[in-house]
Parts: structure tokens; sequence; C-alpha cells
């Protein structure tokens, strides 16, 4: 079982052909719980899948017409979903370097998310009677550098 966080700057495009309108939305904040399951490749690597529950947060979005004139905007949105991935772990002693306690992870992960309606204001932000649904994926491939503490504890398997 893991949990964790992700902060960034991940942007997608936005449109919606009924109103005629495009926006750019940024997911900067992920949080996700899972469960891992591998399988040792190596004496020191690890390959594994995961999945289990994401939570995102975007932001407000720009909308504008096919001519760039600003058409509303719409607020921000938190969104629950899931995720599954892959990657693979290797600890760090390597080349006859010990580094007890370090290992660096590759991973890939998709995260879908629930599909909610977003209101669509205005100029001066009165709501403008109109709003779209949408669902977002998020894919990411990232490498980690992570320690564990108490590496070499009863508790902690080695690999």
């Amino acid at each position: 079982m893991f949990g964790d966080a992700q902060f960034g700057d991940i942007r997608g495009s936005l449109a919606d052909a009924t109103l005629n309108v495009t926006g750019r939305l940024k997911n900067d904040t992920n949080y996700a719980a899972g469960v891992r399951l591998g399988y040792l490749i190596s004496p020191n690597a690890l390959s594994y899948v995961n999945a289990g529950y994401s939570h995102a947060d975007f932001k407000g979005v720009v909308l504008t017409d096919a001519n760039g004139a600003l058409q509303g905007t719409t607020g921000k949105s938190h969104r629950d979903g899931w995720f599954v991935g892959g990657g693979v772990e290797n600890d760090l002693n390597l080349l006859g370097i010990s580094a007890p306690g370090w290992f660096m992870k590759t991973e890939y992960r998709v995260a879908e998310y629930n599909r909610k309606t977003s209101e669509i204001f205005g100029a001066g932000g009165a709501s403008s009677g109109f709003g779209f649904a949408f669902k977002p994926y998020v894919q990411t491939v990232q490498t980690s550098l992570v320690y564990r503490f108490n590496w070499g504890s009863p508790v902690v398997a080695k690999y």
C-alpha cells in the first residue's frame, strides 16, 4: 500500500463544439492512494504494477472563440477518479557503490477522473447560463529518487 502526491503544471486543451469555444486546462495537484504488486527481475530491480484511487485539482479555464476573443471562464474543479500504472524500481547499490536506503524508480501512470459539469461565467463574473461537462484523463511518466527510512529493519523486506 502507498500514498503519494504530485505538484506541477500539466496542461491540456478543452473544446466545446456547440459553443465554439476552446481553452487551456491546467492540472496542478494530484493525490493518490493505492496498492503495488511487483516481481524481482534481478537481485536489485523490482518490476511492478499499481492501481488505486486518485484525486486531482484543476485550475479555472479561460474560454475563447476561434478569433481569440474572450467568451467566458470556469472556476476551479476538484475531481476524484482512479489510476493504473507500472514501473521499475532499483536500489542504488551499483558498481560497488553502496547507498543503503536509496532507490530510483521510473513509472508510467494513467488516471481517469469523474465527469463533472463546469459552469461558464461571462464578463464580470456573472453566470452565462451555460456549462459543459468533461472527463479528464492524465498520463504521466516520472523518475523519482526515493529514500526509505528504517531500511534494513525486519519490517521492511529487502530486495
